[in-house]
């Protein structure tokens, strides 16, 4: 399939973007090795599954290895429900860094802000990782109501001060908090207000997009979700 830019007139293809295709639109290897870098990636339950699944597409990709440290910030639950999150996570971490020191998983029980508090205090106190990733959020009312932002805020404002970066996903449902029933990836529903972590000013909010790319994979420009996450707080 091709379609034609319409400013230069050059073809242009749709593709799936993997690790190494991926690289090349964004131009990745004239950035600095990540060979002593540590990420941080924040999971929820047993991870095993997605840590298979990724060491597994690693071989695939033609990745190096890099080294998985589980930290058990909590008890291990048996929750397994984010675990396609995960290894997407780990994917593209390593995808785009290519040659980490180590991934370092940030384990607690379940999807609740406390815990999510619970792991970015951990995250901060070990002072080994300069970047998190969480792949997560919710309705910012609640932590606002809970005290948990008020906390949470509190700990990313000592990681910024130790050279430390949160980078959360500001969600799937434009300027609204998902609500059940609310479909992902461009439905739209609930209260009109936006997901913390992604709405703290300590963190950076990431939201999702579609990448164009020319013919020989370099980068085209992208779009942003319809829906995908940002309003005001």
């Amino acid at each position: 399939l091709k379609n034609v830019n319409v400013t230069t007139g050059a073809p242009v293809c749709p593709r799936w973007y993997d690790p190494a295709t991926f690289n090349i639109a964004y131009d990745t290897g004239a950035t600095p090795a990540a060979t002593n870098t540590e990420v941080a990636i924040f999971t929820v339950g047993d991870p095993t599954i997605a840590i298979s699944d990724f060491q597994y597409g690693a071989t695939q990709f033609g990745l190096p290895p890099v080294t998985i440290n589980q930290i058990h910030v909590q008890p291990q639950s048996a929750d397994i429900t984010g675990n396609g999150e995960w290894t997407l996570d780990m994917t593209y971490v390593q995808g785009m860094a290519y040659n980490l020191k180590a991934i370092d998983l940030y384990e607690v029980a379940a999807f609740t802000f406390t815990d999510m508090t619970v792991a970015f205090n951990k995250w901060a106190s070990d002072d080994k990782a300069p970047i998190m990733n969480a792949s997560v959020g919710g309705c910012e009312v609640f932590p606002y109501q809970t005290g948990d932002m008020l906390v949470g805020d509190m700990i990313l404002v000592e990681a910024a001060a130790q050279g430390q970066t949160l980078f959360a996903s500001t969600g799937d449902t434009g300027g609204y908090c998902g609500a059940a029933g609310v479909p992902p990836n461009g439905g739209v529903g609930g209260v009109p207000m936006i997901e913390y972590p992604a709405a703290s000013p300590y963190a950076v909010a990431v939201g999702g997009t579609d990448v164009f790319s020319n013919v020989d994979g370099t980068y085209l420009g992208e779009d942003a979700w319809q829906s995908g996450g940002g309003g005001l707080s």
